[in-house]
């Protein structure tokens, strides 16, 4: 009700998008398929801690949609965007002063994200959410 549609994996294959008027019109709440299509999408993702984190930024986007029921996301949602902003946020809270080369430390930023617990995954995850959905004081 959110969005127009999610995408879990690879943006621009379009199979991996659930398109929002597909399951509000086709699906009932807590029904079989859906739970089938959405395992089928995570299954896709071959690198297991990869598709690890998009289980975890799914929880953390339901949870924040509740908590926030009148946000709305004006195009298809990529899964990849959260962790993306995510991974970032986590390593530039570690390495400040590495903020304006932070492209060319990309691969220790994920090392760190993938090592770090579930509890500051969750927190970086609701960071780069706020960031990208909510509206910002001027």
């Amino acid at each position: 009700r959110h969005a127009p549609g999610l995408v879990i994996g690879d943006k621009l294959e379009r199979r991996n998008r659930m398109e929002s008027s597909i399951v509000l019109s086709d699906m009932t709440p807590g029904e079989k398929a859906f739970a089938l299509w959405l395992e089928h999408l995570l299954n896709k993702i071959q690198a297991a801690e990869y598709r690890q984190l998009n289980l975890e930024s799914l929880s953390v986007l339901s949870s924040f949609l509740r908590q926030n029921p009148t946000v709305r996301i004006h195009e298809v949602f990529a899964l990849d965007a959260i962790i993306g902003h995510a991974v970032r946020f986590a390593y530039v809270e570690r390495h400040p002063e590495r903020e304006a080369e932070y492209n060319q430390h990309k691969s220790d930023a994920w090392s760190f994200f993938y090592a770090a617990s579930p509890a500051d995954t969750s927190s970086w995850l609701v960071a780069a959410l706020r960031n990208l959905l909510l509206p910002r004081p001027v």
